[in-house]
């Protein structure tokens, strides 16, 4: 039977040979040691040579204690004092990585024809998280800027990241101004003077992330 104990020491002794063979060649090689283990498990299941299912329920069953150990881990060598520490990066970091896959999407979507022109609505979604021990919620939209029209400036009650798609203008920050161009990410703290304008002869198209306290 596929549960049977001689089955259970097979997978195991497989899945143990195979990951530290593998880890050890990754590092070796200069890679950590987890991208060995990956390799062990593409070499091992059905992709390759179908030695181990991924619907066992003997490997189901081992792949999920080693998640619940992992994530354990994780926590046990976790330093709050140090995330805290880095959260203004952090929210950067994470910001820019919503924001830049979203832009690329624009891109996609519109070579291909699937965007639709005006539909500034359909191009929204939001993320709740914590930044900095405090619940955020992020929402990002596509802003549109007609030629020679503004936005701002102003002061807002939460940060921005915007990342331009189309078009061409300039942008205020505090007490800086500069121009701005497809590919051009930027941000606004909390409670920041800023304003974007378009130039006259194009219209300027952003991913807009605004990053809002979970109560509001």
């Amino acid at each position: 039977m596929p549960s049977s104990f001689p089955h259970l020491l097979i997978v195991l002794v497989a899945i143990i040979l195979a990951t530290r063979l593998l880890g050890e060649a990754a590092q070796r090689i200069g890679q950590p040691a987890v991208l060995g283990e990956l390799v062990a498990g593409v070499l091992l299941g059905g992709s390759v040579f179908g030695i181990l299912q991924p619907t066992d329920p003997i490997i189901h069953a081992l792949s999920e204690i080693g998640v619940i150990v992992l994530l354990f881990e994780i926590g046990l060598h976790t330093d709050l004092k140090s995330l805290a520490a880095v959260g203004s990066s952090a929210l950067t970091v994470a910001l820019v990585g919503v924001a830049v896959p979203f832009a690329l999407g624009y891109w996609v979507t519109t070579a291909l024809g699937l965007f639709e022109r005006g539909t500034q609505g359909a191009l929204r979604f939001e993320v709740q998280g914590i930044v900095d021990g405090e619940p955020r919620i992020v929402v990002e939209h596509v802003t549109r800027i007609a030629p020679g029209g503004t936005f701002g400036p102003h002061i807002d009650e939460y940060a921005h990241v915007f990342c331009v798609l189309e078009g061409r203008g300039e942008v205020m920050l505090g007490k800086q101004r500069g121009k701005v161009e497809p590919g051009m990410v930027f941000t606004s703290e909390i409670r920041e003077p800023h304003g974007i304008w378009a130039a006259e002869d194009t219209e300027l198209v952003l991913v807009a992330a605004n990053v809002y306290p979970a109560e509001a």
